[in-house]
């Protein structure tokens, strides 16, 4: 289970290095050792485990410096590495900002997000994911027009959150 509000037990005993980006025990105490790393990563993304609950560092970091942060917001990280919890790497984002930096899926048909190659028809489609409907941008003989049009409506439609590579 991961919780998302960070309890002050928690804030009060941690140290955070704003040049790494990472979280170290402030005292020793429950076997731990004074200035110890915190933290565990799990599927890329550093946790730290808490009377029984499992805490994203990024939420904790953002809590340390910024204050509370409500429960149906998220932390993006910038550079979509989860393990660059740096200050100026985070950001607040809902669920739809936050899912649309992210990376162009390894097995698609072309080297641009949101495009790719309709074999039958020998042409580049564009679509985009807008509040989970799909728009269709048009076909393209070239696959760099094909990608220019989806960076167009990328930054039109999620602003600074578009990821367009």
């Amino acid at each position: 289970m991961i919780a998302k509000s960070i309890p002050d037990t928690l804030l009060d005993a941690l140290r955070y290095d704003q040049e790494t980006g990472q979280l170290f025990w402030k005292r020793s105490g429950s076997g731990r050792r004074k200035n110890l790393l915190a933290g565990c990563t799990y599927e890329g993304r550093k946790r730290i485990r808490h009377m029984g609950k499992n805490y994203p560092v990024s939420r904790i970091i953002w809590t340390m410096i910024n204050g509370p942060i409500p429960e149906e917001i998220q932390i993006d990280h910038r550079d979509i590495t989860p393990s660059n919890n740096r200050l100026d790497n985070l950001r607040l984002a809902t669920v739809n900002q936050n899912g649309t930096n992210k990376k162009k899926e390894p097995h698609k048909t072309s080297k641009y997000k949101g495009v790719c190659w309709n074999k039958r028809d020998k042409i580049w489609r564009v679509a985009i994911r807008i509040n989970g409907k799909i728009k269709h941008l048009g076909n393209f003989h070239d696959e760099y027009k094909a990608h220019l049009a989806y960076a167009d409506a990328a930054k039109q439609a999620f602003g600074e959150f578009a990821r367009v590579l």
